[in-house]
């Protein structure tokens, strides 16, 4: 019963029932809510009332916004009498949902609430202090609990804790450093642990790179004994050295200058291709960036997407975009992306599109995860 909405049939006295139907908004069926008075007399919510030209009782027009006016303004004797009727606490039958968030072991049952009072008291006063009303807690775990079992959830919950970042422990505030001490041992073995992987990776990758360098080297050798090598073979022999030097990187940064000649090189459908790139040990990727969007994006939206020439079928990659400062995250596994993977700009959430006035557009691309697929 968020917002101070409720049906005359919870919470009004039978005595007041007759009374109350006064005051039944004939939009949302609700007692209602920031009253207001019609030129022809009905009463109604405001937010109901807002969008409507018409009385949804009797028709007649609405006259706005002269004609509209608030019960509290306009007719005090009726606003005292809404706020006098006789009403009970909407949780007088509250029971504990048995599939709340909170763990059962910490969930208790209270006696419901048996107040009661005027309708007015109810809005201003009760309903800020009634322990039974359920509350979203205020650490922002999303958990919904009583006001009155706010203090014993306090001591269970999670966001009242600190994660750990060695060993992914929860801990409460100011305890970190008992914490380190206490498990000084265990953090030294993760800590080496992660320190011999890493040393693996680089390793790795810096062994493939130099067996790709020679490969190259060896290529042009034999070309050079045969014919000149042409521009186009030095070109590609620049794009794999600067992919392999490369390969050791997890983000990429794509610098775009002169944004108004951008946005009219490539209108809405067009786009421009960065040159390639590797990280995290895959080569051959490209961003694919349409500025002014797709032909099914939103207005006001760009289109990002990343593409690569090789099948993606046995390769798992979590990808970041962002654009100009806006993030997105991607997942791809066990699909083919044959034709670029990413936003196109469809929903409002997405991408906002360069300005003519900004000096330029700042596209990363970062892989947080990645892994070959093998299968069979």
């Amino acid at each position: 019963m968020p917002g101070g909405r409720f049906r005359i049939a919870d919470i009004v006295h039978p005595d007041s029932r007759e009374l109350a139907t006064q005051f039944d908004c004939a939009v949302c069926l609700h007692i209602v809510n920031e009253p207001i008075q019609t030129p022809c007399g009905h009463i109604f919510c405001e937010d109901c009332i807002e969008p409507l030209e018409l009385c949804p009782t009797c028709r007649d027009p609405l006259e706005k916004p002269a004609g509209v006016k608030k019960l509290v303004d306009c007719n005090k004797p009726m606003s005292r009498m809404m706020n006098g009727i006789k009403v009970s606490c909407p949780y007088k039958s509250h029971t504990v949902d048995e599939s709340a968030q909170e763990p059962a072991p910490k969930r208790q049952k209270h006696e419901a609430c048996n107040w009661t009072g005027s309708f007015g008291d109810l809005l201003s006063k009760h309903l800020a202090d009634c322990s039974c009303r359920l509350i979203s807690c205020p650490n922002g775990c999303g958990v919904e609990i009583r006001r009155g079992d706010l203090a014993e959830h306090e001591v269970h919950c999670p966001k009242k804790f600190e994660q750990c970042p060695i060993c992914g422990e929860l801990v409460r505030p100011g305890s970190m450093a008992d914490h380190r001490t206490e498990k000084a041992e265990l953090h030294v073995q993760i800590l080496e642990q992660k320190l011999a992987a890493k040393e693996e990776e680089v390793a790795g990758q810096q062994g493939m790179e130099e067996r790709v360098v020679a490969g190259i080297r060896s290529t042009l050798a034999n070309l050079a004994k045969t014919q000149h090598v042409t521009n186009v073979a030095k070109q590609r022999t620049e794009e794999l050295q600067r992919d392999m030097r490369s390969l050791a990187f997890k983000k990429m940064l794509w610098k775009l200058d002169n944004v108004a000649q951008l946005l009219v090189d490539y209108p809405r459908g067009q786009c421009k291709r960065s040159q390639s790139f590797g990280l995290d040990g895959i080569a051959g990727l490209h961003i694919v960036f349409y500025p002014n969007g797709k032909s099914a994006s939103l207005p006001g939206k760009c289109s990002v997407f990343v593409s690569r020439p090789l099948p993606w079928e046995d390769v798992y990659m979590k990808i970041k975009l962002s654009v100009n400062g806006q993030e997105k995250g991607l997942v791809g596994k066990d699909r083919a992306w044959s034709s670029g993977w990413g936003f196109q700009g469809a929903t409002a959430e997405e991408f906002d599109a360069p300005k003519l006035g900004d000096s330029e557009v700042i596209i990363t691309c970062e892989i947080e995860d990645s892994a070959l697929v093998l299968r069979g």
